[in-house]
């Protein structure tokens, strides 16, 4: 299985907007052990990211905040989406695999855009 985690090199942390990702931390583990690789979604605009993600054999993505919109279509493409994390990259990505990641299914990232037309 390949998940992937938004991610911000500098900090090491989960990236808190999925629309603006340009790192993905990648892992795939095998035999108990996690194999980590970053890959840059480059220019990708917010819409690419998910046939993006799909080119890659994501099947679980870790996120910060993400919008509806995202989440529908992560779920369309066979993508399982878990938004709301925060912190370190690598230990969210350890303790998904080993089935203790904190989070919350429920989680929905609405934000106050003061009226105007914002997208994720």
């Amino acid at each position: 299985m390949i998940i992937a985690v938004t991610y911000d090199s500098l900090t090491k942390e989960i990236f808190q907007h999925f629309g603006q990702t340009r790192e993905f931390l990648l892992a795939k583990e095998e035999n108990g052990n996690i194999e980590f690789k970053v890959v840059s979604s480059g220019e990708y605009s917010h819409h690419e990211l998910v046939p993006f993600l799909k080119s890659l054999g994501v099947e679980v993505l870790l996120a910060g905040g993400m919008g509806g919109h995202a989440v529908e279509l992560l779920n369309q493409a066979g993508i399982r989406p878990i938004p709301g994390l925060m912190g370190s990259a690598e230990e969210a990505t350890k303790a998904f695999f080993e089935d203790t990641l904190d989070y919350d299914p429920n989680y929905s990232h609405e934000c106050d855009c003061h009226g105007e037309h914002h997208h994720h």
